[in-house]
C-alpha cells in the first residue's frame, strides 16, 4: 500500500520501468501463447501498482465516511484476495485521511512509530481490542461491535 508521496512517485516509476519491459516482451514474443505465458508476472505486477496507486488517490481525496464504506465492502479481518482491505490498510488509510503521518499519530497515543507501522501492516493480528480502540479513537472512528441480526446470522 502506498502511503505517501515519495512511495507514489517511485511506484509511478517502477509502473513506467514495468510497461517497457511488457512492451519489450510483447516485441519479443509475437506468438500469442508465448507472450501471455512469460508476460503474466508483469501484467499482474502491473495491474497491482495500478490498484495501489487508485487506491493512494482515493485516500488523498476522501473522508472518514467514504473509506469506512470501502472497508464495508472490502474489508477483511483476514484478507484472502488481492484485493480485499486488511485491518492495516483500514488504519493506515483513516490515518492519511486524517492527514497524520505515522509519527504524528504515534506521538499522540503516546507510542512508538515503529508501532503504527507494525499495525499498518497487511499480515500483523496481533491487536488487542483495546490497541484497535484508541487507534480508532484518535482516527475519529468509534469501534463498535454489534450482534447481527437473527437473519443474517443463520
Amino acid at each position: 500500500m502506498i502511503k505517501n508521496h515519495r512511495q507514489l512517485s517511485l511506484t509511478r516509476t517502477r509502473l513506467r520501468e514495468l510497461q517497457g519491459h511488457l512492451e519489450h516482451l510483447r516485441k519479443q514474443y509475437t506468438d500469442p501463447a508465448d507472450f501471455e505465458f512469460y508476460s503474466e508476472a508483469t501484467r499482474d505486477a502491473i495491474a497491482a501498482m495500478k490498484r495501489e496507486i487508485r487506491e493512494y488517490q482515493l485516500v488523498k481525496s476522501s473522508s472518514v465516511e467514504q473509506i469506512l464504506r470501502l472497508w464495508a465492502r472490502r474489508g477483511a479481518v483476514t484478507p484472502k484476495k488481492k484485493t480485499d482491505l486488511s485491518m492495516g490498510e483500514l488504519i493506515a488509510m483513516l490515518r492519511m485521511v486524517k492527514g497524520l503521518t505515522q509519527e504524528e499519530l504515534a506521538r499522540r497515543l503516546g507510542i512508538q512509530q515503529a508501532h503504527i507501522a507494525r499495525y499498518e501492516q497487511r499480515g500483523y493480528s496481533g491487536y488487542t481490542v483495546e490497541t484497535l480502540n484508541g487507534v480508532f479513537r484518535e482516527l475519529g472512528v468509534k469501534l463498535a461491535l454489534e450482534p447481527l441480526s437473527r437473519r443474517k446470522a443463520a
